[in-house]
């Protein structure tokens, strides 16, 4: 007989009560949060992902992705697609609401890493060593493909106006892209180590990135020059994400002698690096994002329950 998970949730203030018990009859591997805080979705052993309205702790739709083993997962901006890619290197975009695919792909290489567009029209995938694909959604066919890359791409963002975008490379290269031509615009050779995650500025003139080398990169995205260093975390850096106001940056570390030890998450004013709050997570997180009212929601996983955390 399965037994029951249940998905505690933690939420922001916009509509929602405190704490949400969701029913899951599989353990989570992964979560989506849409950026109004109101719509998460989540991947799980049993393969299928399922769609949320956290306010009204409603299960909106659950779509299964067969024997798929999940390699990466995007959600866009507002809230509609839903891109699963596994390691056989299938990549699917459904609908969010009508569980009605929007592309459906087959690629030569298992991808590393992938992210809309703001506007939701693009998706980019990192596809193994293979150059960065861009697709369009409107009319589901690759719009570009960004130039190669010795060690392929492990992180990438748009910039908020969708004009560019940023790779974190495994050769060690932050490189910044015209997202429309794929002309590439600057680079940063700054890291020692692999970068992991990479983030802009509201403005997009700021590039952010940070990985194996623990501290926090401010790039300029023209120039590609290093403007301002962090100083060195204890632990590697695996995600981040810059604020919608651009004040703050969301860091998801790694824990340096364990990978299934969870480590630490830091709330930084962008300017200072200041550390305005710090959350040590019960386990590793599997999911974040900074939602438009301005927190930033964390997601751990236990083995009976799934937590999403507001850190303000």
């Amino acid at each position: 007989m399965t037994r029951a998970l249940a998905v505690v949730v933690l939420v922001t203030t916009i509509g929602f009560a405190d704490e949400l018990t969701l029913p899951a009859p599989a353990p989570v591997g992964s979560v989506m949060i849409a950026k109004d805080g109101r719509i998460a979705a989540t991947t799980s052993r049993d393969h299928k992902i399922r769609v949320w309205m956290l306010s009204e702790a409603r299960l909106l739709r659950t779509i299964d992705v067969g024997d798929r083993h999940t390699a990466v997962t995007a959600f866009s901006d507002d809230c509609q697609h839903i891109l699963v890619a596994d390691y056989s290197g299938d990549l699917t975009v459904w609908d969010s609401i009508s569980g009605e695919v929007r592309l459906q792909q087959h690629l030569e290489h298992y991808p590393l890493a992938a992210a809309f567009s703001h506007d939701g029209r693009y998706v980019a995938v990192a596809v193994g060593s293979a150059p960065v694909h861009i697709f369009d959604l409107t009319s589901n066919r690759i719009a570009l493909k960004l130039a190669d890359t010795p060690a392929g791409t492990v992180a990438m963002a748009f910039s908020r106006d969708n004009g560019s975008i940023a790779t974190a490379d495994g050769d060690g290269v932050v490189r910044v892209h015209d997202a429309r031509s794929g002309k590439l615009r600057s680079e940063n050779h700054d890291f020692l180590m692999e970068p992991l995650a990479v983030d802009f500025t509201p403005d997009a003139k700021l590039v952010i990135a940070a990985g194996a080398d623990k501290q926090l990169l401010v790039i300029d995205a023209v120039s590609g020059k290093t403007l301002r260093r962090s100083t060195r975390m204890a632990d590697a850096i695996f995600y981040l994400e810059v604020s919608p106001n651009g004040r703050e940056v969301a860091v998801v570390t790694l824990h340096a002698d364990n990978l299934e030890l969870p480590a630490p998450i830091f709330l930084l004013d962008l300017h200072s690096f200041e550390k305005k709050k710090q959350w040590a997570p019960p386990a590793g997180v599997i999911g974040g994002t900074w939602t438009v009212d301005g927190h930033f929601i964390a997601a751990t996983a236990a083995p009976e329950a799934l937590h999403l955390v507001t850190l303000e």
